[in-house]
């Protein structure tokens, strides 16, 4: 139908017509009723777009032609040759441009609407925008979640394991297609896993701005984690979080003036800031280094450094490190 209204159109024809149209199983039906234009012209033919026996034998009028019964009509112009009065003419073609708007919005809302009701692919993390990349290399990546009070990432897709924790408390809820949300409270430093293997998108139910991590380890298997946490400190605690084939977690707290003694990482270290650090580090190989690092910062360890670590702010500061065998 729509390629013989357009080459109607590209013929420059005038004609006045009905469009009747009846709801089928495939769709809608139209019939055109056209007449034509000037001095002395009766009705045309009626123009069928569709033939009538595209429609079950019961649904058909001999009455009509052999079509079924119209209920429902809707007024409408095209065009077809020229009108012999002028002011006709522009009456017409601005019927004309009506005519035109109204068959396209016949065509096109019930595509929209259809499209409207399907749900966008799932993109993958790296792609989501409000996840930002803080860390990556060969063994780990890590990215950074920043979400407004009641702000939601698009869906995206967990593919494989991943550990997350949060800079304060905050409250989110896990959105999955077909599921009911699911809230999940985080305090500081608190850490999470989750074998992945899903699509999710992510809001923040809490009055304040989410800072979360998601840590990802590259390898999918590994040994397991022979070497205990055994470091001697002063005035500072650790408490190990998470243990699994290829990563080990364990968050550190250290008073003002708190130390961890000399030792050798028996792994390759990942350090995340829970809060601001101001840490005196001694490599006995090289001397000492003072350094720090805001909340949500990282610092790489490579295994078989010995060295130990003293803060030296003047409050207690946390990390949590994350160690690949």
């Amino acid at each position: 139908m729509r390629l013989r209204l357009r080459s109607c159109i590209r013929a420059g024809l005038a004609v006045y017509h009905e469009v009747r149209w009846a709801p089928t199983h495939s769709g809608y039906l139209f019939q055109v009723l056209c007449r034509r234009k000037g001095r002395g012209c009766g009705k045309l033919p009626v123009r069928r777009l569709l033939a009538p026996n595209r429609f079950p034998a019961q649904q058909r009028s001999p009455d009509n032609g052999g079509w079924p019964a119209f209920s429902n009509r809707i007024g409408c112009i095209i065009a077809r040759g020229q009108s012999d009065e002028h002011a006709q003419g522009k009456s017409e073609s601005k019927k004309v441009k009506f005519c035109i708007f109204l068959m396209i919005a016949l065509f096109l809302c019930p595509t929209l609407a259809r499209s409207q009701s399907v749900e966008m692919p799932p993109i993958s993390i790296e792609r989501e925008p409000r996840h930002s990349l803080a860390f990556e290399n060969d063994r780990i990546r890590v990215f950074h979640l920043q979400l407004q009070p009641n702000e939601v990432t698009k869906a995206h897709r967990h593919a494989s394991f991943y550990a997350y924790f949060s800079l304060r408390p905050v409250a989110i809820s896990n959105e999955i297609a077909g599921h009911a949300p699911v809230i999940t409270q985080l305090e500081q430093g608190e850490l999470r896993t989750s074998k992945g293997g899903f699509n999710v998108a992510e809001r923040n139910k809490s009055q304040d701005r989410a800072d979360i991590f998601v840590v990802q380890p590259v390898k999918a298997a590994g040994g397991g984690f022979n070497a205990p946490l055994a470091i001697r400190m002063h005035d500072a605690g650790i408490i190990e979080q998470y243990a699994g084939p290829t990563m080990r977690a364990y968050t550190a707290a250290i008073a003002s003036g708190g130390r961890l003694e000399e030792h050798t990482e028996a792994y390759d270290s990942l350090v995340v800031a829970i809060t601001a650090l101001n840490i005196r580090e001694i490599i006995p190989a090289t001397g000492s280094v003072d350094w720090s690092m805001k909340a949500g910062e990282t610092r790489w360890i490579p295994r078989g450094t010995t060295h130990s670590e003293t803060n030296l702010g003047p409050t207690p500061v946390a990390l949590i490190v994350f160690e690949l065998n």
